[in-house]
């Protein structure tokens, strides 16, 4: 059993208790059905209270929330946590790891992290930042229903990539995506795909490989993979869209850092170390002074 809280601003003083929190707190109506089932599910000031009737300013509304057993197994990877609260959790997943267990890959997931930490054991896995098996890095995984609602609204991500060749510009790639064929697990850049947006900032430009930061606009499936390929810059291991494994086994992303706004709507700057394999590979192609100022990086 999870407990919302939520502080009524004096704006709101007056108006149903529904609106107040669908529109200042984002809280879903699935939510408030499954609270209105609990006994005392919704109160203000420690007083049952309906959706119908009005709020008063000042006062603090509590919401209940069950969750329903996650079925996942034990796990026997260590995975490091960046951040934690009532409302979420946020691992660092190493290169590898699937986020959900597949037929292929049925243990050692993030999920069965998430069933294995004390603190989320039992609760429903709600991953709202899926990443790639072998992309490694930030993962944010909700404790309620309430909490992955605001996670996917609120939540914005950073990338570094490693690609082949030399990228020593600064651009934003408009170019729709979609999937090459029906059993095809690779997308393309098409006219009729969906609207996808990477913005692509480069950091070090060598001749056979760059370190570029990337931000999304949009959340397409391989987004990062298919743009880069397109543009005629693989990420380094993605055999599946050009690239080579020359100098690393998997293709080299990594998710170094997320923005996260709190039930507080205070923003948390989250940050995640990029993995060895990633930061072996900038060291055999780049200086030790050109990798000097790369600390903020968190190489």
């Amino acid at each position: 059993m999870a407990e919302l809280i939520f502080d009524v601003p004096f704006c709101w003083d007056g108006k149903k208790l529904e609106e107040f929190l669908k529109k200042e707190y984002n809280v879903s109506g699935t939510t408030l059905k499954k609270a209105k089932k609990i006994k005392n599910g919704i109160t203000m000031d420690d007083v049952h209270i309906r959706t119908v009737d009005t709020v008063k300013g000042g006062s603090v509304v509590k919401v209940l929330t069950e969750d329903e057993f996650s079925g996942y197994t034990e796990c026997s990877v260590s995975v490091p946590i960046i951040y934690e609260d009532e409302n979420v959790i946020v691992f660092n997943k190493p290169p590898g790891m699937p986020c959900h267990p597949s037929k292929g890959h049925p243990y050692n997931t993030v999920a069965d992290v998430f069933f294995t930490n004390p603190s989320t054991k039992g609760l429903t896995f709600r991953c709202t930042g899926r990443l790639d098996s072998n992309t490694s890095g930030i993962v944010p995984c909700a404790k309620h229903a309430h909490a992955c609602t605001s996670l996917v609204k609120d939540s914005r991500k950073e990338y570094l990539a490693i690609v082949e060749g030399r990228l020593s510009y600064d651009f934003i790639i408009d170019a729709p995506i979609k999937r090459r064929e029906e059993l095809d697990p690779r997308r393309c850049v098409s006219p009729d795909g969906k609207y996808s947006s990477t913005k692509c900032t480069s950091i070090l430009a060598g001749e056979k490989y760059s370190l570029v930061a990337l931000s999304l606009f949009t959340g397409r499936t391989h987004q990062i993979r298919t743009h880069l390929s397109f543009l005629g810059h693989p990420l380094a291991g993605d055999e599946l869209y050009g690239g080579k494994r020359d100098d690393i086994d998997r293709h080299a992303l990594h998710c170094c850092g997320m923005v996260l706004k709190g039930a507080d709507k205070k923003e948390k700057h989250l940050k995640a170390a990029m993995p060895s394999d990633m930061q072996c590979l900038l060291r055999k192609y780049f200086s030790r002074s050109q990798l000097e100022g790369l600390n903020k990086l968190f190489i």
